[in-house]
C-alpha cells in the first residue's frame, strides 16, 4: 500500500514549464490539459477532444495564482534564506527624499517577517503578525505603520516614500496609516542591506519578492507598475532587482555525477593548462549530499612519484573548500557553509603579479592564499570525481577574469576568447554522455562511469542581479524561482484543496496505453502524496502517488469496477524524497503490461503488471486520493489516452510543444 497515503492526494498549484521552440500541439490523444494559467477558481481545460471546461470543480481553497509580469520571482523559504547587498554610499539617504518599493507574495503571513532592512532598522519594512501591522522603521524606531492583514498567496505592491521630511506607506498605490513628519538621518552603515530578513538574523520572509527598486532623492508620483521598470526610468535609481532568470523552464541540463571515484569527465594533459602565472578556473556546482566530503571540482594533481599540480575539493560535511598545490596537504582551507541542492558559481583565480589566489562564490570573495607554485604537470584534467551532484559551465582561462571586490555571475553563459583554454557548457540533451569543449582550440572531452546529462533545477536560479551593477549575494537556499511556468499556477493547501472532474470514458484508464504527467513543486519535503486518481467508493478507486517510507512512487488500484487489484509500490520506481520548493516533471506511462515512471525526463525503471484498472463511475481527482492531501503547486497536468508518450529519455517540455510519439511528430487535432 502507499503506506499512510492510502490512495493519496496532492495539493495543487499551477506552474509553467519548458517551452520548446515550436508551435503548440494539442493532439487527439489529449483527454485533459490543465495549464492553470487563469486566475481564481475557474480552471480551463486546454485539450480539444471532448473539452471539459465547465466540468471541473475546485474544492477547499484550490485556486490559481497569477504571475507578476513574468514567470520568475525571488523565493525565500522563511528559515534560512535572504539576500545581502554590501554597504554603499547609495544607502546614505541622510535627511533627504527616498523611495523603496517592491511586490511581495507571502505563503505564511501568520508570522512576523522582514521585507527589507538597512543597517539594523535604520530603514526597514516589517510585517508584524502579532500586532497586525505593516511597520516602517527609520533611525531604529517605528515611525509609521498600517493596520492590515495580507492574504496568503496574494501579490501586493508596497512603497515607502519620503518627500520633504514626510514618510508615507502606500499599499497597491493608496496611502495608508498616518504619515510621519520627521527628517531622520538615515545612513547605510557597515552591515549593508538585507532583503528577506532582519540584519540581526530574525524574522525571515517566506514567499516571493519581485521588482525591488530603491530611489535616492526625488521620485515621481506614486503609481503601481504595470510592467517591469528600467534602470533609467528614474534618474535617482540606486538599486533595481527584477528577480528574473533568462531560463525558459525551471528545469535544465547539467552534467550529473554518480558520487564515486570512477565517475568524472576529463581532457588529456595539454600545455594550455600549465599555468605559471595568472589563471581562472570556474564552474557552476551543485551538491546533492551534505554528508559526503571530498567532492572534486577541479583536479590536475599528479601524486606519483611526487605531488605536482593542483586541485580544488569541496567538503560539504565539514563546511569548507580545500586547495591543494604541489603537496599532499591543503595549502588553504576556505570556510564555506554549503546548502544541499543549491547551485553556486565557484571561481578559483590567481592574480597576475601578486600570486594571490582568491576563491569566490556567487561573485564574492571567500578568502585568499598566496601561492607562487607553477601549476604544471602532465596529468589529465579531471572534473567531478566523487561528486554527488552536477557541474555546468566549466571554463578554464589563462587570465584573471574577475574583480575580487565582487561581480555578478553570467546569466547567459560565457564569451569564448583567446584566453579561454577549455569551456564545457554541459547543455546537451537529457541522457547524453558525450560532451564538447567550446573553446577556440577544442580538446576532446571523455567521460568515465555513470556520468551523463540530467535535467535538474536550472543553474541560473542562483544568480541575483541588480540592474545598477551592485553585487548581490543569495544566502541559504534563496533563489530566482519559477513562480509559475505559464501565466499562472495551481495552488493547493494540503488539507482541503483538490479538483474533481465529472466521470467520462475520456479518463478511463482501464485498457490500453496512457500517459499521465504534470509539474509539481511541493511546499514541504514530500511524505505521502497522491497526484492523480479516481474515486467511486472505498472499493472502487485508483491513485498515483509517492510514499516516503518506501522512497518510491507507486500506483494502486483497489480492483473494483471490473478491474483487478494493482500494487506497484514495490516496483522499480524508487526516487529520493522530492524536496520542498523544487520543481520536477513527473510522468507515468503504460504500454501493454509495462508501466514506467519518469522524473525530469529520465526513467526510474519499468514494472510489469498484467492487471487492469477498473472503469470507475466516480469523479476524476487532481490533488487528492482517498483521504490524504499534499501541499504544493501543480502545473501543466495532462492526461493522454491511447499513447505512451515517452519510451526513451527525453527533455521535459513545460508546455508540451511539438512533441513526438515514437519518433513521429504528432498532428494537430482538428
Amino acid at each position: 500500500m502507499l503506506k499512510k497515503l492510502s490512495f493519496l492526494v496532492l495539493g495543487l498549484t499551477i506552474l509553467a514549464g519548458v517551452v520548446l521552440p515550436s508551435v503548440l500541439v494539442v493532439d487527439n490523444y489529449d483527454m485533459l490539459l490543465l495549464r492553470c494559467n487563469g486566475t481564481g477558481t475557474t480552471f480551463t481545460d486546454d485539450s480539444t477532444a471532448n473539452n471539459k471546461t465547465g466540468q471541473i470543480t475546485p474544492h477547499g481553497n484550490a485556486t490559481q495564482l497569477p504571475i507578476k509580469f513574468n514567470k520568475s520571482a525571488g523565493f525565500f523559504n522563511g528559515t534560512t534564506d535572504y539576500v545581502v547587498v554590501p554597504d554603499s554610499a547609495d544607502w546614505d539617504f541622510g535627511t533627504g527624499d527616498y523611495n523603496v518599493e517592491l511586490f511581495f507574495n507571502s505563503t505564511n503571513p501568520a508570522s512576523t517577517f522582514t521585507l527589507f532592512d538597512l543597517n539594523t532598522q535604520k530603514l526597514a519594512i516589517i510585517w508584524d503578525y502579532a500586532l497586525g501591522r505593516l511597520k516602517v522603521f527609520q533611525a531604529g524606531s517605528i515611525r509609521t505603520y498600517y493596520n492590515w492583514v495580507p492574504v496568503i498567496n496574494t501579490w501586493y505592491h508596497i512603497r515607502i516614500r519620503r518627500v520633504s521630511g514626510t514618510t508615507t506607506i502606500y499599499v497597491d498605490g493608496s496611502a495608508q496609516g498616518t504619515p510621519y513628519a520627521g527628517s531622520d538621518d538615515i545612513q547605510g552603515g557597515t552591515s549593508g542591506l538585507n532583503i528577506g530578513k532582519d540584519t540581526d538574523g530574525n524574522n525571515f520572509m517566506k514567499g516571493w519578492i519581485k521588482e525591488l527598486r530603491i530611489i535616492k532623492g526625488a521620485s515621481t508620483a506614486v503609481t503601481v507598475p504595470t510592467a517591469e521598470y528600467t534602470a533609467t526610468s528614474e534618474a535617482n535609481t540606486v538599486l533595481l532587482m527584477h528577480f528574473d532568470t533568462p531560463a525558459t523552464s525551471p528545469l535544465g541540463p547539467a552534467i550529473a555525477f554518480a558520487g564515486d571515484a570512477g565517475s568524472y569527465i576529463k581532457t588529456a594533459s595539454h600545455a594550455d593548462f600549465n599555468f605559471t602565472g595568472q589563471f581562472t578556473a570556474e564552474a557552476f556546482f551543485k551538491t546533492t549530499s551534505l554528508a559526503v566530503d571530498g567532492q572534486y571540482i577541479f583536479n590536475r594533481m599528479e601524486q606519483v612519484p611526487s605531488y605536482v599540480g593542483w586541485e580544488l575539493i569541496a567538503y560539504p560535511n565539514t563546511g569548507n573548500f580545500k586547495l591543494f598545490s604541489q603537496s599532499g596537504t591543503a595549502i588553504k582551507v576556505f570556510t564555506y557553509a554549503f546548502t544541499a541542492n543549491k547551485t553556486i558559481h565557484v571561481v578559483l583565480q590567481r592574480a597576475p603579479t601578486t600570486n594571490v589566489i582568491t576563491l569566490m562564490v556567487d561573485g564574492r570573495a571567500i578568502d585568499t592564499v598566496t601561492c607562487a607554485n607553477d601549476m604544471t604537470n602532465t596529468k589529465d584534467f579531471l572534473f567531478g570525481e566523487n561528486l554527488y551532484g552536477t557541474l555546468r559551465e566549466i571554463r578554464i582561462s589563462d587570465v584573471a577574469r574577475y574583480a575580487t571586490t565582487g561581480f555578478t555571475p553570467s546569466q547567459t553563459g560565457f564569451t569564448v576568447d583567446a584566453n579561454t583554454k577549455l569551456y564545457i557548457k554541459g547543455n546537451e540533451n537529457n541522457g547524453v554522455t558525450t560532451f564538447l569543449d567550446s573553446s577556440t582550440s577544442p580538446k576532446t572531452v571523455t567521460k568515465a562511469g555513470d556520468t551523463k546529462i540530467k535535467y535538474t533545477e536550472d543553474y541560473r536560479s542562483c544568480i541575483f542581479k541588480d540592474e545598477t551593477g551592485k553585487v548581490v549575494t543569495p544566502v541559504g537556499s534563496a533563489k530566482v524561482d519559477f513562480f509559475a511556468i505559464g501565466s499562472g499556477v495551481g495552488y493547493f493547501d494540503g488539507s482541503t484543496a483538490y479538483l474533481t472532474i465529472l466521470d467520462t470514458d475520456d479518463v478511463d484508464m482501464s485498457n490500453g496505453a496512457f500517459t499521465q504527467e504534470f509539474y509539481v513543486r511541493p511546499s514541504v519535503d514530500m511524505t505521502y502524496n497522491s497526484f492523480l486518481g479516481q474515486y467511486q467508493d472505498g472499493s472502487n478507486l485508483w491513485s498515483f502517488g509517492y510514499d516516503k517510507d518506501y522512497v518510491k512512487f507507486g500506483f494502486l488500484s483497489a480492483g473494483g469496477a471490473g478491474g483487478s487489484a494493482i500494487n506497484l509500490l514495490n516496483g522499480a520506481w524508487s526516487y529520493p524524497i522530492p524536496k520542498a520548493n523544487i520543481w520536477m516533471h513527473v510522468a507515468l506511462t503504460r504500454t501493454a503490461n509495462t508501466w514506467t515512471v519518469w522524473v525530469n525526463g529520465t526513467s526510474l525503471g519499468a514494472s510489469t503488471e498484467s492487471g487492469t484498472i477498473g472503469n470507475m463511475a466516480g469523479l476524476f481527482r487532481v490533488g487528492r486520493g482517498e483521504t490524504l492531501y499534499t501541499q504544493g503547486l501543480l502545473d501543466n497536468i495532462r492526461i493522454s489516452k491511447g499513447v505512451a508518450r515517452y519510451t526513451t529519455t527525453f527533455n521535459p517540455s513545460d508546455d508540451y510543444n511539438a512533441q513526438t510519439v515514437n519518433g513521429q511528430m504528432l498532428s494537430v487535432f482538428n
